[in-house]
């Protein structure tokens, strides 16, 4: 009796899946990455080695809420949540504007050598970050004014190229080549 009534009122089951996803695209980048990658990811922590083989994804492509997706299309829940970091979930929609809107200016990436380089979007961002830089310019000074000349040249605002205009921008273009040429760096 208790049993009919259950079943009833609550219909849902339980079952459980025991057959691990299908991982042939995960498989082949593990196995390529073996003898280029050190421990075959960039975080240990998060790496293939750390789980039961087919049970979690080795190599994710992308990832929506708590949810992540792996190159061969299966869907897990993340739990770990990409151990710690992602406390609002992947792609959360305040976050990527943001970034989006930073991107459309530009982004600043250090490289392997101690130096960062500051890449800049666009013509008007290029404009701004070079007059806020002009009066501190001690070298490079010449290029950071031929470049403002030539922003100022261009056209914008749906107005068209004339072969006059595009050939005068190329010659005070070619003006960089001969400011940057160093007879020490060719020693």
């Amino acid at each position: 009796m208790y049993f009919e009534i259950r079943d009833k009122i609550m219909p849902n089951k339980i079952s459980l899946q025991n057959d691990y996803p299908v991982i042939e695209k995960s498989d082949d980048l593990y196995n390529r990455a073996l003898g280029l990658i050190p421990s075959v990811t960039q975080t240990l922590a998060k790496g293939p080695t750390q789980y039961v083989n087919g049970a979690s994804p080795k190599y994710l492509v992308k990832g929506k809420g708590s949810h992540v997706w792996d190159v061969d299309g299966n869907e897990y829940i993340d739990y770990n949540m990409g151990i710690g970091p992602l406390s609002l979930g992947y792609a959360y929609p305040k976050t990527d504007e943001a970034i989006k809107k930073q991107l459309k200016d530009g982004y600043v990436r250090d490289r392997n050598d101690g130096m960062s380089e500051y890449t800049i979007v666009g013509y008007a961002s290029v404009k701004r970050v070079l007059k806020l830089l002009l009066p501190y310019l001690k070298l490079k000074i010449r290029q950071a004014k031929l470049a403002l000349k030539v922003i100022k040249q261009t056209p914008g605002g749906g107005k068209r190229y004339t072969p006059e205009l595009l050939l005068k921008l190329a010659k005070e273009v070619d003006q960089f080549a001969k400011l940057n040429y160093s007879k020490k760096r060719w020693r």
